[in-house]
């Protein structure tokens, strides 16, 4: 199996960016996070783990699950670390969600996680 395989199990045929030409994509350890227009809006979609809201909404399932979601605006960036995630919009506005155990989404260490937040 190749490494994306066996963490992220791939349905063959899933519509993982449904209706939109993807324009950014993150991968994490365990999910893949992208971004793409849809119906002229903007809209993210993150599948895979989601036990410490790597997609950005809690979840039944925590082990394997897909959410999407609209923004208000185009996505520049989009970036994941090993179990969080962070874009900037056309404008600059910062936002991010899942694990931060060790603060990297700027809130204090006793916040172990956090759903889509704007930060700006």
């Amino acid at each position: 199996k190749q490494w994306y395989q066996r963490r992220v199990p791939i349905t063959p045929g899933y519509p993982l960016f449904r209706g939109g030409v993807v324009q950014k994509v993150a991968i994490g350890n365990g999910f893949i996070v992208g971004s793409y227009e849809e119906h002229k809006k903007q809209v993210i979609s993150a599948y895979g783990v989601n036990r410490t809201l790597q997609l950005g909404q809690p979840s039944e399932n925590p082990l394997f699950d897909k959410k999407t979601w609209r923004v208000e605006e185009p996505v520049t960036q989009l970036r994941s670390g090993r179990a969080h995630t962070l874009g900037l919009t056309e404008s600059g506005v910062l936002f991010g969600w899942g694990s931060n155990n060790m603060g990297q989404l700027g809130f204090s260490r006793t916040t172990s996680s956090c759903p889509f937040t704007y930060f700006s």
